[in-house]
């Protein structure tokens, strides 16, 4: 039987991407096989830093910036569309205009006060639908502002970008990750980009998850894939999955298409580098599939069994994942089992710190707003709303012909400079103890919450960071779509029954499968299947998933009250 070299197979699709010099070159490529390792080389060979680096998910920025940042401008989309924007300007903005990320909530009820209707204005954008006058209402509006959201912003850079040609900036290399996240608007701009610069773009219609949280279609990707403009190529050795894992969504692969699913999908190798996986492989041969009893507030065995198992995690696994920078524990499912989790986790002890997003910082951002212009439309909005909401509506009908500072109250004016005052003192660490104590209750957070969101960003994803008081162990509870970009040794998959996951078992979805197989492939060591028969009283059968993984790949083990005793 003939062995395989690794090292040399790996090298060898490494160097096939190196050594062409195609002006569009694509890389579909699976989880953990090297994209980012293989983004440096692509630099290094190149050997100038005039390059960019773009994808949609933040946490992969983060660990981007780590490895590419002294050779490659390295952003998200929305990052690189605000900057361009600021230099590209279109006539109705002002060069100081604010983003902010619930603008459409904002313009779409002043329209509503007022007998328009823009309705679902994001799905306009994203799909580049400039009929009914939706997108050019928005933007009037956003222009009144002063202020512009995710979409739009792309939308305008777009505009401007399509408008004036030679503004379009040019690189030696555009690199693009999860290409398969992008939608309509984001797409065109791409291609855009790409009249200026050679592009190389990577992705994998196998964890195509946000069709409906942004309506992206990783239709886009396969079209690049067979358009005859770009020169593909695969990275096929996944260096973070055991051999089991690799197997088991080889496995779901088949199985799904022998169902007549994942059509349309790109075919590519996804093989284990056995070199970096020996030692996990020997300790983690198997998935574990956990079927649990009963899982309720008062039985909530799913989390008494997570736990543990978290407890008996060695203190070596702990250090590797503290030297990696990633999560010892990942905990991924649907919202309303892991908020169950959740909440038997703080009742047993363990200390919680919620992400930003889960508070409503909206007045603080206001008052940002406020401090680098007085006369902020915007920021007098906000508080109008936050603070005065009676007065809201019939402020917003006259705002259509004045402007939204002039209509505000003086009293009011009074009372939210007196706040802005505070505000300003808190920015230089000024606040006496009465003050601080009556800025806390103005804006119903906390000072280290107020803090950490001005100096960390306002922008985060809809996960909980958990850490265990007696262990110095990270634990991250997630949903399937909060887990894309994350990685972690130990990963429990919850509600893994029919009913949930999927949510219809005979009429499964392609986007179903892409959650179930990015849910194992987060794992570098341990994945942890957890159906239950009973959750908060209704019955459940397992999920037809655990079967398509194949018997040999599986260790069985049934959790009920006796497990506990």
């Amino acid at each position: 039987m003939n062995t395989i070299d690794y090292q040399a197979e790996r090298q060898k699709y490494l160097q096939a991407i190196l050594d062409s010099d195609a002006q569009y070159k694509i890389i579909v490529a699976g989880p953990g096989t090297g994209k980012t390792f293989s983004f440096k080389k692509v630099l290094e060979h190149i050997g100038s830093s005039n390059n960019l680096v773009l994808t949609f998910i933040n946490d992969l920025v983060n660990d981007l910036n780590k490895e590419l940042s002294s050779m490659a401008d390295v952003r998200t989309f929305h990052s690189f569309s605000k900057q361009a924007l600021h230099k590209n300007l279109p006539d109705d903005l002002k060069s100081d205009f604010f983003l902010y990320p619930k603008i459409n909530q904002i313009i779409e009820y002043d329209y509503r006060i007022v007998n328009e209707n823009i309705n679902n204005s994001k799905k306009y954008f994203e799909e580049l639908d400039e009929n009914d006058g939706v997108i050019s209402k928005f933007l009037k509006r956003g222009s009144y502002y002063n202020t512009i959201g995710f979409d739009d912003c792309v939308y305008r850079i777009l505009k401007q970008f399509e408008s004036n040609h030679d503004n379009i900036p040019s690189y030696e290399i555009i690199l693009i990750d999860e290409y398969q996240d992008f939608n309509l608007l984001e797409v065109s701009l791409i291609d855009l980009l790409s009249t200026k610069s050679k592009t190389l773009i990577v992705g994998d219609d196998d964890q195509a998850l946000y069709d409906q949280l942004k309506s992206a279609k990783a239709d886009y990707l396969r079209e690049k894939f067979i358009s005859s403009l770009y020169k593909n190529f695969q990275l096929p050795f996944c260096s973070r999955c055991t051999e089991v894992i690799v197997t088991a969504v080889n496995n779901i692969v088949k199985t799904a298409q022998k169902k007549g699913m994942l059509t349309n999908r790109i075919h590519k190798s996804f093989i284990c580098y056995k070199p970096d996986k020996e030692i996990d492989n020997t300790m983690y041969p198997y998935i574990k599939h956990i079927k649990c009893s009963i899982h309720t507030k008062k039985c909530p065995y799913i989390a008494k069994y997570i736990e543990s198992e978290i407890n008996k995690i060695s203190n070596d696994d702990i250090q590797d994942a503290k030297n990696n920078n990633i999560p010892c524990v990942l905990i991924v499912g649907p919202s309303h089992i892991l908020k169950g989790i959740n909440e038997y986790l703080l009742e047993t002890g363990y200390i919680v710190e919620s992400k930003n997003s889960l508070k409503n910082f909206s007045l603080i951002d206001s008052l940002g707003y406020l401090n680098c212009d007085i006369e902020s439309n915007i920021g007098w909005r906000i508080i109008i709303e936050g603070k005065y909401l009676t007065y809201l509506d019939n402020i917003i009908k006259e705002s259509f012909n004045k402007q939204f500072v002039n209509l505000v109250p003086q009293k009011f004016k009074d009372e939210v400079g007196h706040i802005l005052s505070l505000y300003k003192k808190f920015l230089n660490n000024k606040l006496n103890l009465m003050e601080e104590t009556e800025f806390v209750e103005y804006a119903n957070l906390q000072i280290a919450e107020i803090k950490q969101h001005l100096f960390e960003g306002c922008i985060q994803d809809d996960a909980e960071q958990l850490h265990v008081p007696n262990k110095d162990i990270s634990i991250k509870i997630t949903t399937f779509q909060g887990s894309k970009g994350l990685q972690s040794n130990h990963v429990f998959l919850v509600g893994l029954v029919n009913g949930i996951l999927p949510l219809n078992h005979r009429e499964i979805t392609d986007k179903e499968i892409c959650q179930f197989i990015v849910g194992l492939t987060r794992a570098r060591k341990q994945c942890q299947i957890i159906s239950c028969q009973r959750i908060f009283g209704k019955i459940f059968k397992d999920s037809d998933f655990i079967n398509w993984i194949g018997n040999n790949n599986i260790n069985y083990k049934y959790v009920d009250k006796s497990y506990f005793n």
